[in-house]
């Protein structure tokens, strides 16, 4: 009887074996048709850093892809730049499909950006400031010492390296020049804000030059914005609009607002709004918006046309300043508004030119600030901080500046960017 059974087994088995090479030789002899992705999950992560000599980082092997039948697909991928030189700048690599994998029409493949820092060229002293050699770079990119700029990106990398990894926008719009907006990073000697989303009402590649280019768009203004300086009129505006739903009861907004128009007449009064549901969060503790006249008065200083106003409040004088376009700026503030969570957000951030297009303005927005919990409540203050730590046994002072605070799952991760001391200082 045993021998019986074994004998059905193999002839069952045999029978199995026999179905399955059919199979697939069947499906040898047909060519396969590619599978078309109508979308991506969004990456986790968007942006890198590395310093001159690291081998490139490990860029996400896997994505996520949706068919026309919502399918999901977990499609393995290699990522390729077009410059990438090993040189300081910053990059943009773009995901590669396999074959038997294509995109609908209309449909942009995942992209990433890569920022290598390191030393950019040999600078020379001559007459007490910094000159440097012509350097060969992408277009439309810049870099100095003490900060890098990229233009390149698309608005909806722009976007996502602003609200960071647990939001995704949705409804992105840019209105003004593509010169006008970008991501910058290694700007921690000149700004408490080193990485971030810079928008100018000139060409944001030369914020951290050591002359503004002071470029006119004439291009139009914001009605918003001009609701804010009394009617006046607004030029060369540069606007990112997109939505989102909250995830937390309050969005933040970690921001320097830079310009060279301090010594200019008041009328020039070039403004920004940080709109929240149609509510302007960029507004100093007596409530008026954050414009060069009021930042000064708010500082207690007063407008003068001959002589820039000394570092005092909420102000910075930056004309000595080398690697920084700009004659003065604000310190880092914070704008903090309620929101409901789970409901769609509407965010709005705009900057513009106040009655002529000449002599720009700069704002600097920290990266993942929507995604950040905030950090205090009440007037915008200076980020920066001190922290005592020890490290292997030393006391090292760490000049600090914290970045953000993350909650998940009832536990905080306070992130800190520092700069490390060697032996015990104070």
């Amino acid at each position: 009887m045993l021998q019986g059974v074994l004998r059905r087994c193999a002839v069952l088995a045999l029978s199995v074996m026999m179905v399955a090479s059919l199979s697939i030789t069947a499906f040898a002899d047909e060519k396969a048709q590619p599978i078309a992705i109508d979308r991506f999950d969004a990456l986790e992560q968007v942006s890198y850093e590395i310093t001159v000599g690291d081998p490139l980082p490990d860029f996400p092997t896997v994505i996520r892809g949706v068919g026309a039948d919502d399918t999901e697909y977990l499609v393995e991928v290699t990522w390729t730049s077009q410059d990438y030189s090993e040189a300081p700048g910053i990059y943009t690599f773009v995901c590669v499909m396999p074959e038997g994998y294509e995109v609908t029409d209309g449909v942009v493949l995942p992209a990433v950006t890569l920022v290598v820092t390191g030393p950019v060229e040999d600078i020379s002293i001559n007459a007490g400031r910094a000159s440097r050699a012509p350097k060969t770079m992408s277009p439309m990119m810049a870099t100095a010492g003490s900060g890098l700029v990229d233009t390149t990106v698309s608005d909806e990398l722009l976007v996502k390296a602003l609200v960071g990894e647990n939001v995704d926008p949705i409804n992105i719009r840019i209105t003004g020049d593509v010169l006008q907006r970008g991501l910058y990073s290694g700007a921690d000697g000149v700004l408490e804000i080193g990485t971030g989303i810079v928008l100018s009402t000139g060409d944001a590649n030369t914020s951290f030059g050591d002359t503004p280019d002071n470029t006119d768009f004439f291009t139009p203004g914001d009605p918003d914005l001009e609701a804010l300086v009394a009617g006046e009129d607004t030029f060369d505006a540069v606007v990112v609009e997109f939505d989102f739903i909250p995830q937390t009861p309050t969005v933040t907004f970690q921001y320097v607002f830079s310009s060279s128009e301090w010594t200019e007449d008041s009328e020039y009064n070039d403004v920004l709004g940080l709109f929240v549901n149609g509510r302007n969060c960029a507004v100093l503790p007596n409530g008026s918006p954050v414009e060069i006249q009021n930042v000064l008065s708010a500082s207690g200083l007063a407008h003068s046309t001959v002589i820039l106003p000394p570092t005092q409040g909420y102000f910075i004088n930056t004309e000595a300043q080398t690697g920084f376009a700009f004659t003065g700026r604000t310190v880092a503030l914070r704008c903090e508004t309620a929101v409901t969570v789970g409901e769609p957000t509407h965010v709005k951030l705009a900057l513009t030119d106040t009655n002529d297009t000449a002599v720009d303005s700069a704002l600097f927005i920290q990266g993942g600030s929507i995604g950040a919990v905030p950090l205090t409540t009440g007037a915008p203050r200076p980020l920066s901080t001190k922290l005592a730590a020890t490290d292997d046994g030393l006391s090292v002072g760490v000049p600090a500046q914290i970045v953000g605070i993350a909650l998940s799952s009832g536990v905080v991760t306070l992130a800190i960017a520092y700069r490390r001391c060697r032996g015990h200082v104070r």
